[in-house]
């Protein structure tokens, strides 16, 4: 599954990362699996450098179990390349 980087319309103005699941029983929510918060950007350039580059030495990721969100509180998503991200994984 295709990973993307998402930023939340809340009160916290939440940015993670996971796999995006449509499905129709969802009606207007999508679920996001194998997501993590993430606290600290730790890029130069913005969320795309990070789906560009995939996890930087000072990116900071809170792993968290899967979502399930309203479309409308979805700002933005970003498409990781896929050859980067195997690198958003937290080392636990």
């Amino acid at each position: 599954m295709k990973k993307h980087i998402f930023k939340l319309h809340d009160r916290l103005d939440y940015v993670g990362i996971g796999e995006r699941v449509l499905d129709k029983l969802l009606g207007d929510c999508v679920r996001i699996t194998d997501c993590y918060n993430i606290r600290r950007w730790g890029t130069s350039a913005g969320l795309g450098e990070l789906a560009i580059k995939g996890k930087l030495e000072n990116t900071v990721l809170d792993k968290h179990p899967p979502i399930t969100i309203r479309l409308e509180e979805i700002i933005h998503t970003i498409d990781v390349h896929d050859d980067v991200a195997k690198s958003f994984k937290n080392d636990e």
